[in-house]
């Protein structure tokens, strides 16, 4: 293969991989529009695996802030993220999706967690000192875990 054609293959590339992202982008923001309770604010990129690099996210042996039964009531569920997260009625907060990072503003927070629990099935917020998770792990697969790490991020 020539170098002609090798620059050829990595502009490909790359571009697959911008449209891929926009494609990903895309999918979170229509996502996020139908979600009664919130408005969108902004929708940016967020390197966070790079901030949770020195954190315990990636160990097994993580124990939970705390934790509610899969098989508890919904409602149940949603008050339970709504205290972990200490959510509020007109709080902005910062949801991650990947590495899509969504600044909403909460207006009616029990609509909001609800149809995110039902649409995404785990919640992460990133604020100025830490991130908060709620999600079901490995750990203990009979109960959904809220964890929260300390991470340093301009917001």
């Amino acid at each position: 293969m020539c170098k002609m054609d090798r620059e050829l293959l990595k502009r490909k590339e790359k571009l697959k991989r911008d449209m891929e992202k926009r494609r990903y982008l895309q999918e979170i923001t229509e996502m996020l529009k139908n979600i009664n309770g919130i408005v969108i604010l902004e929708i940016y990129e967020v390197n966070i695996i790079e901030r949770l690099k020195n954190t315990e996210y990636f160990s097994c042996d993580k124990i939970p802030e705390s934790k509610i039964n899969c098989k508890s009531d919904k409602k149940d569920i949603c008050q339970w993220i709504i205290n972990c997260m200490d959510f509020h009625n007109g709080d902005i907060v910062h949801f991650i999706f990947n590495n899509i990072c969504s600044k909403v503003k909460l207006i009616d927070v029990e609509k909001a967690v609800f149809e995110l629990w039902e649409k995404n099935g785990s919640i992460t917020v990133l604020s100025e000192n830490d991130l908060k998770e709620i999600c079901e792990d490995s750990r203990d697969e009979y109960n959904y875990l809220f964890d929260k790490y300390a991470v340093r991020c301009d917001i």
